[in-house]
C-alpha cells in the first residue's frame, strides 16, 4: 500500500525571515504572540528592516510539512506560488534536498512571499505577513486532478481560506479543494495553522467537518477558536459530535486523539529550555511524523507518538524544516 500512496501538499510559498526579540517589540507594534499578525506591505517592509540579524530560511507550514514526508522517503508533490526573484530561488531550490516536486511555475508579477517571524527569549514563535504577494494569489485553478483513491492524501493549511488575495473565503482555494477532494475517498488533513486564520474563516474551517475522510490537525487554542468556545471539554464534545477525527496538540501537555467515540491522550517526551532553539515548525513536522506513520500502518497512538519524535527534533533546530540527513 505504502508504494502506491501520494501525497499533495497545498499551501504558502514564503520564506522565513527568522530574528529574535524582546517581548516589547510585539507590544509596540500591536502584533499578537504566539500568533499570525496580518499587516500591509508598507508595515512588513518597516519590521523587515529593522530586523536585527536576520536567518533566512524557506518555510510556510504545509511546505514544511512536505519536506518532513519527503525526508521519511514519501512520495510529495507541494502546490504553491513563488515570485521570479531571489527569495522565489531560495524556495524552490530548498525542495531539492527533500525529493519533494514543485510544479508551478513562478508568478513573475510578484515578489515572493516572505514571512517575518519573531521568536520571544521563551522560545515562542509569532508570524508578522502581508497577503499582496505571490504566495497569497494560488487560485482554484491551480489545483491538480487527482485519482479518486484513499491512496491519495491531500494536506492543506487553513491560509488557502485566504487565497487568492481579494477574493472571500467562499471563493477560496480551501473551499474549492474541499469541493475537489472532499467528497471523494481521497484523504484529507486540514491544518488549522493558527488561533487568528482559524477565527477569521470559522465557517470555511467548519465546512471541512461535513467530508467524510479528512482528519483535523492543529493545536488546543486553534481547536477553541474553531468551535469557538473557551472551554477545553466543551471543544472536544463537539468534535466527537461532529464525527471526524481531530489531532490536537498542548504543548508539554500533550496529544489528544478525538474520534467520534473515543478520546486518547498521548504524553510528550520533556526537552530541557536549552535544547529548545525555537517553535517554528514544530506542529508541522509533528503533523509529518504522524502522517508517515499512518501511511505505515501504525496505530493513531503510535503515530502520535511518531510525531512527537520529529517535533522535538525541529525544536532544537532554526527554521521549519529538518536538517537532510547526510
Amino acid at each position: 500500500m505504502t508504494q502506491a500512496i501520494h501525497i499533495t501538499c497545498i499551501g504558502v510559498c514564503n520564506v522565513d525571515v527568522i530574528t529574535n526579540i524582546d517581548d516589547n517589540v510585539l507590544t509596540a507594534h500591536n502584533l499578537p504572540k504566539g500568533a499570525s499578525a496580518l499587516v500591509d506591505a508598507h508595515k512588513l517592509g518597516y519590521l523587515l528592516e529593522i530586523a536585527e540579524h536576520p536567518t533566512l530560511r524557506a518555510g510556510g507550514s504545509t511546505a514544511n510539512l512536505a519536506c518532513g514526508l519527503g525526508l521519511q522517503g514519501l512520495p510529495v508533490t507541494f502546490i504553491g506560488k513563488i515570485g521570479g526573484d531571489s527569495y522565489g530561488a531560495i524556495f524552490k531550490n530548498d525542495f531539492a534536498q527533500y525529493n519533494v516536486q514543485f510544479p508551478l511555475n513562478a508568478d513573475h508579477d510578484r515578489q515572493t512571499s516572505t514571512c517575518l517571524t519573531l521568536v520571544t527569549a521563551d522560545k515562542e514563535r509569532s508570524f508578522v505577513f502581508s497577503t499582496g504577494t505571490a504566495g497569497w494569489f494560488l487560485k482554484p485553478a491551480d489545483l491538480p486532478t487527482l485519482p479518486d483513491s484513499i491512496d491519495q492524501i491531500v494536506c492543506i493549511e487553513a491560509n488557502t481560506t485566504r487565497m487568492p488575495t481579494g477574493y472571500s473565503a467562499e471563493e477560496s482555494v480551501f473551499t474549492a479543494a474541499l469541493i475537489k477532494y472532499g467528497h471523494s475517498h481521497i484523504r484529507m488533513f486540514v491544518g488549522l495553522n493558527d488561533r487568528e486564520i482559524v477565527n477569521g474563516a470559522r465557517q470555511q474551517m467548519l465546512d471541512a467537518l461535513t467530508c467524510p475522510n479528512v482528519t483535523i490537525m492543529g493545536n488546543l487554542s486553534e481547536l477553541l477558536a474553531l468551535f469557538d468556545v473557551h472551554d477545553m471539554a466543551i471543544a472536544f464534545q463537539k468534535a466527537q459530535e461532529s464525527g471526524r477525527d481531530f489531532v490536537i496538540t498542548n504543548g508539554v501537555d500533550g496529544i489528544y486523539l478525538i474520534g467520534p467515540d473515543s478520546l486518547d491522550h498521548v504524553s510528550v517526551p520533556e526537552l530541557s529550555k536549552d535544547e529548545i532553539i525555537d517553535t517554528i515548525g514544530a506542529g508541522d513536522q509533528f503533523a509529518a511524523g504522524y502522517i508517515a506513520a499512518m501511511v505505515a500502518g501504525k496505530s493513531a497512538q503510535e503515530a502520535a507518538r511518531a510525531g512527537t519524535e520529529t517535533a522535538s527534533d525541529i525544536l532544537k533546530q532554526i527554521g521549519g524544516r529538518p536538517r537532510p540527513k547526510e
